[in-house]
């Protein structure tokens, strides 16, 4: 390849490639973020951050599945001992019940 062929086309490469390139990166460089892009960024992550942090707190005083489970064990004993004191209760009554026939009986 012969030198001068270049250097005949050489001005019209500066004429076009060189606005062009100048186009291309202004472009490409337009749609990059700016500092107050990432400055808005950096402070909606910081909040998210502090939401999470405060639901991770809250989080942890609240029961978990064992928790659960272990009230509704106790639960089931509480319902368990209802059913035996009304039982209980039943038996009683009948007996006061035969208590106070026997003495309104016993005193006519």
């Amino acid at each position: 390849m012969d030198l001068t062929y270049i250097l005949q086309w050489l001005p019209l490469l500066n004429v076009v490639f060189i606005p062009a390139a100048g186009w291309l990166i202004r472009a490409a460089t337009r749609s990059m973020a700016t500092k107050e892009d990432i400055a808005v960024q950096a402070e909606r992550l910081d909040t998210l951050g502090r939401r999470v942090d405060l639901m991770e707190r809250d989080i942890k005083h609240l029961p978990d599945a064992d928790d659960l489970a272990g009230l509704k064990e106790q639960i089931a004993a509480l319902t368990g001992a209802e059913k035996v004191q009304t039982q209980q209760l039943i038996g009683l009554s009948q007996s006061v019940a035969r208590i106070e026939d026997w003495l309104m009986r016993g005193i006519k």
